[in-house]
């Protein structure tokens, strides 16, 4: 009877640490991202890339600029993106069983380019004085060679 509880303590020993063996194979990536001037950025996408299988694992950072991901063991290249900010990329951060690195990261402000294009038709001429405004004399309608002459003419 003794055996036969040992046999069962077993196989129970081994069905809660069969759980504990799958999490051995990973390691955790934090840290803080911040702007040039020192500011923290939150909602940023951080994307970290197994760079053996392609897997990817995304995190946003919080109100305080921080992320956490727990990935598996391996070799990485992590990513953060932000509208307003040029993409950040760091390459070559090897991961190894429980490590906990932290990757703090720092985001330039993009070039501005800006384009403006304006289209549209000109102004319609006027051809006759009295079609525009019918209370101008006629020979104000003569355009002016400056505004001296303008005003000398009223």
């Amino acid at each position: 009877m003794s055996w036969r509880i040992l046999g069962r303590l077993v196989v129970v020993a081994a069905i809660v640490a069969f759980p504990v063996v799958g999490y051995a194979q990973e390691a955790t990536v934090s840290g803080t991202v911040t702007d040039s001037t020192g500011g923290v950025l939150p909602g940023v996408v951080v994307r970290a890339v197994h760079e053996a299988s392609g897997n990817s694992f995304e995190a946003v950072t919080d109100g305080g600029g921080n992320y956490r991901l727990v990935v598996r063991i391996g070799a990485y290249r992590i990513s953060a993106e932000l509208a307003g900010f040029a993409p950040l990329t760091r390459t070559g951060l090897e991961l190894l069983v429980g490590q906990q690195a932290v990757v703090n990261l720092e985001m330039r402000a993009a070039s501005l380019e800006e384009s403006v294009t304006v289209t549209g038709e000109a102004a319609e001429r006027v051809e006759r004085c009295t079609d525009a405004a019918p209370r101008v004399r006629a020979d104000q309608c003569r355009r002016p060679a400056n505004y001296n002459q303008l005003y000398r003419s009223w």
